[in-house]
């Protein structure tokens, strides 16, 4: 279980932050945070992994609570890269995660997937036939 206040299991987005240069020496120093997180929060979160102004951070793992197909996280992605796209995913609802796993599915990019989502410029015909569809 994890034990912080940076984290909601509940949230739609988490990703473990590491600190780099421990990673580097062997040492996996890090932890999961929920996004979008507020930017005082965030520094907050990376004193308990040493200075801050004396390691680089990295995302070393990330899990969405939606099934989102086609996300991925870069590793090296900036907070507010980070935080931008979790407040996305945060207004993302369940009823339409087959939506934006179709669009995904039919654009083969998530970013164009979810751009169409939340510009709502999509028509999606679940459990039905392209005949169906037709007719």
């Amino acid at each position: 279980m994890i034990n912080n206040k940076f984290y909601n299991e509940k949230a739609n987005l988490s990703v473990y932050i590491a600190n780099l240069e421990e990673y580097v020496k062997g040492n996996l120093v890090g932890d999961w945070i929920s996004l979008p997180i507020e930017k005082s929060d965030f520094e907050d979160f990376l004193k308990t992994m040493g200075n801050p102004e004396e390691f680089t951070f990295f995302t070393h793992d990330y899990k969405d609570n939606l099934g989102l197909d086609g996300l991925k996280i870069g590793e090296y992605m900036s907070i507010e890269e980070l935080n931008e796209l979790g407040g996305r995913i945060e207004n993302i609802v369940t009823c339409e995660v087959d939506a934006i796993n179709a669009l995904y599915e039919a654009l083969g990019d998530f970013e164009r997937a979810l751009d169409s989502l939340e510009a709502g410029d999509y028509a999606f015909y679940k459990n039905m036939t392209m005949e169906e569809v037709a007719q």
